[in-house]
């Protein structure tokens, strides 16, 4: 992080101090106000690699959320149908997800637990498919976001707080959000619909 912060700082020096503007040339002066600039060849090189070096880590950043938050989901979808092996999973078996359903939903009526759990999986696989293709990954990141706001919640007025911050949920749910921020298109379906 450190190497990353003095490049920075050796590049905006180079850019601004280094690399001093010159003045226009052969232009109309009708349209040249006083001390007008365009930037030199050199500085516009380093202003090209730091603009394109900035955009691949967008697209870089954007693709990992994207990878992530959709993992998570289906991580803990795998969980809860049994297809982790017992020694590192939380459930296991529908039994005991339902189990913790019902323990961070005491409010809810016990027959409505079932179809409390089914919804909060269908939705989790829903969301992490259209996530991990691309698909109106906006919506989706928000949509994904407030699901995991609404656990949180579940979590905190049953169990207290700590476990939210222990498996961080509200860490999810900020980078769903910041997902959803995100308007470049990279390796999404979304750029393929725009195109046709």
């Amino acid at each position: 992080v450190i190497l990353k912060n003095l490049f920075l700082i050796e590049l905006l020096y180079v850019i601004l101090v280094k690399s001093p503007p010159t003045p226009l040339r052969n232009t109309n002066r009708a349209k040249l106000t006083e001390g007008a600039y365009i930037p030199s060849t050199r500085r516009n090189q380093w202003v090209y690699a730091l603009v394109y070096k900035t955009k691949i880590m967008q697209n870089i950043i954007k693709l990992a959320l994207r990878l992530s938050i959709a993992l998570g989901f289906l991580s803990a979808v795998a969980d809860r149908l049994g297809l982790w092996d017992e020694e590192i999973s939380n459930w296991g078996t529908w039994e005991s997800f339902l189990d913790y359903t019902a323990f961070i939903n005491p409010w809810f009526p016990e027959s409505m637990i079932p179809a409390i759990g089914f919804v909060a999986t269908v939705l989790e696989v829903v969301f992490a498919v259209f996530l991990l293709i691309g698909f109106k990954t906006s919506l989706f990141a928000k949509l994904s976001g407030y699901l995991l706001l609404i656990f949180a919640l579940s979590m905190t007025f049953s169990s207290g707080i700590k476990g939210v911050f222990d498996y961080s949920v509200l860490t999810a749910a900020a980078a769903c959000f910041a997902l959803s921020e995100m308007k470049t298109k990279y390796l999404e379906v979304d750029s393929l619909i725009q195109r046709g």
